[in-house]
């Protein structure tokens, strides 16, 4: 950058540029030492590399949470293809529980449950996918337990998923 410095300043004595031309390398000057001096200064005084800094604009909230079952919503980092019928969700101790039922293009024919806990931060902790071995089509949740959900096959086969195991029983 001071190479930069150095041949606009030339320029700008040396030729005899328009009153346009001089008007636009004495602004990038200007731009290019104010660069310069914030550059210094931020060598001077670098902020600590252990402090995480995360930005919460004025203002912001964050958006309401809603727990239960939601038709045909949405969960991030799913497989290409993934289709949703619905997601059930809630607070846990340690964050938020996020369970998506419905199909997946890697498993045509099969029922899919995406599991995914998600820490306080919104951070992703650990994802499951859990496949019927039944080809019943895609799956829809049904109904909340307080041990687990109740879902139901595009067929009619219903199942329960079991919160503490995390397993998929076949109901009939």
């Amino acid at each position: 950058m001071a190479s930069r410095l150095v041949d606009l300043t030339n320029t700008l004595q040396s030729q005899s540029p328009s009153a346009e031309a001089e008007t636009l390398i004495t602004s990038k000057l200007d731009l290019l030492n104010t660069l310069a001096e914030k550059m210094v200064l931020s060598a001077a005084n670098p902020a600590p590399k252990e402090t995480i800094h995360l930005s919460n604009p004025q203002g912001y909230t964050d958006p309401i949470f809603i727990e239960g079952i939601i038709a045909g919503s949405e969960m991030a980092g799913l497989p290409y293809g993934s289709e949703l019928t619905t997601v059930w969700q809630a607070r846990t101790d340690a964050g938020y529980l996020q369970i998506g039922a419905g199909s997946s293009a890697d498993h045509p024919g099969q029922g899919v449950i995406y599991v995914q806990e998600i820490s306080q931060e919104k951070a992703i902790i650990n994802a499951t996918i859990i496949i019927t071995d039944e080809f019943d089509g895609k799956l829809e949740i049904l109904a909340d337990t307080p041990d687990g959900i109740i879902l139901q096959s595009a067929s009619g086969s219903q199942y329960f998923f079991n919160f503490d195991t995390y397993t998929l029983e076949v109901l009939n």
